[in-house]
């Protein structure tokens, strides 16, 4: 027997868009680092055994560029939600961009898995949305928006005021 649906509690899942808004590279997109080098070049274990230093200087690079990055206004209002709501965010970025945001558990293109699957798990009844530049196909029950993360801080917005999107024209 299913337990009922508890409105207090937001799972959150993260990826590389929301990263990229503070001006991190993604893996993925068009412009992305498997675009600039072959991932067998870089990042697996046969890449380690024939060159680690070059797959040391690919993470070190992605090491630096972290560092430097600022978590955004989507990240800050994630984890203004903590005020109001149990938040669980579940992320697949390699940044601690969430964390320096104030988030206490902690982006993803939801097309890796297992943690694209978990999508299915959610609660049939549950307020599911969905904020994706990259949306091929729209998971039954997601309100989904087509925009980038900056979306974020405006849903934020709406459920800290008792908003709940599902009864909103967006």
């Amino acid at each position: 027997m299913s337990q009922p649906i508890d409105p207090n509690r937001v799972v959150i899942f993260s990826g590389a868009g929301i990263s990229a808004e503070s001006g991190l590279t993604t893996f993925r997109d068009g412009n992305g680092l498997w675009n600039q080098s072959k991932i067998e070049d870089v990042a697996t274990p046969s890449a380690w055994e024939a060159d680690p230093e070059i797959v040391l200087q690919f993470y070190n690079e992605r090491r630096i560029q972290a560092a430097k990055a600022q978590p955004n206004a989507a990240h800050l209002a994630i984890a203004e939600l903590e005020a109001k709501y149990e938040v669980i965010v579940i992320t697949q970025n390699i940044d601690d961009l969430h964390e320096r945001a104030g988030s206490s558990v902690v982006g993803t293109s939801l097309t890796v898995y297992p943690a694209a699957s978990l999508l299915n798990r959610a609660r049939f009844h549950a307020e599911k949305i969905l904020v994706s530049l990259q949306i091929d196909k729209k998971p039954f029950g997601y309100n989904c928006w087509s925009e980038k993360a900056t979306a974020v801080p405006s849903i934020v917005r709406r459920w800290l005021e008792g908003q709940h999107l599902g009864r909103l024209k967006y």
